[in-house]
């Protein structure tokens, strides 16, 4: 389970399932309690990245998979993040996450982000994504889980 992540049985449903979705070569971004045994046979190698708004930099290698659990709203400059990711994944590869739609001001220094509004406006086409809450009432935690992989447009982009 993601460290800062609430613990709920829903919740931890949905991290196993994005965890289960990884192939190949993994970029593990931020804190995600899994090694390469826990992520299973088809992982051959991972890397994490702990500090996704900080060591962005250090990103180095070519990956299949890429997982984010919280990682990706934690990120200040998120479209800037996702335009320096697509070098380092596979023109096959993917991104998996389990995000929260809306982080309070006390989490992190910047304002919510749009998970997947950022991902389309960028290189990314959100492939698939489903959105749940965690907990009950009105103070329920939404959260959404997809996937998405980088967009290859052949030509110029049509506006």
């Amino acid at each position: 389970m993601a460290s800062g992540v609430p613990h709920d049985r829903a919740l931890a449903t949905q991290v196993d399932e994005v965890v289960a979705r990884a192939r190949g070569r993994v970029l593990i971004l931020g804190s995600i309690d899994a090694g390469a045994d826990d992520l299973g046979p088809a992982v051959t190698k991972v890397v994490r990245l702990v500090d996704p708004d900080r060591d962005e930099r250090t990103i180095a290698g070519c990956f299949d998979t890429v997982i984010s659990v919280g990682a990706l709203s934690a990120i200040g400059d998120l479209a800037g993040f996702l335009a320096g990711l697509v070098p380092h994944v596979h023109r096959d590869g993917v991104l998996v996450f389990c995000e929260p739609t809306v982080i309070s001001d006390a989490v992190v220094d910047h304002p919510p982000h749009d998970i997947t509004g950022t991902l389309w406006a960028g290189d990314w086409s959100v492939i698939e994504c489903r959105r749940f809450r965690v907990g009950r009432g009105r103070r329920a935690q939404e959260y959404c889980w997809g996937r998405a992989r980088l967009t290859r447009f052949v030509g110029p982009r049509r506006r």
